[in-house]
């Protein structure tokens, strides 16, 4: 978007990070945007947060049988694929 003269700011970027993610991720979209200055945090580190969660969601689904059954978080819900700017 940078060529066609349009700058966004850093939060504009976060934002549109976080609206491009499946509605599974709502809970944490809410949290993060209510516990960070989207303004001063890198895309990188949004990035790095959301990859975190989804590992420790990855995570619980293999340790919890009671937590696997849950549909929240299906296993083709990735930020990477899900994620498009």
């Amino acid at each position: 978007m940078e060529s066609l003269d349009k700058h966004y700011s850093q939060r504009e970027k976060n934002l549109k990070v976080l609206r491009a993610l499946p509605t599974q991720w709502d809970m944490k979209v809410v949290a993060m945007r209510e516990s960070k200055d989207l303004s001063k945090t890198s895309t990188f580190e949004l990035f790095s947060d959301l990859m975190a969660f989804e590992f420790d969601i990855d995570r619980r689904k293999d340790e919890d049988p009671i937590f696997k059954s849950c549909s929240s978080y299906s296993p083709n819900c990735r930020v990477w694929s899900s994620c498009r700017l």
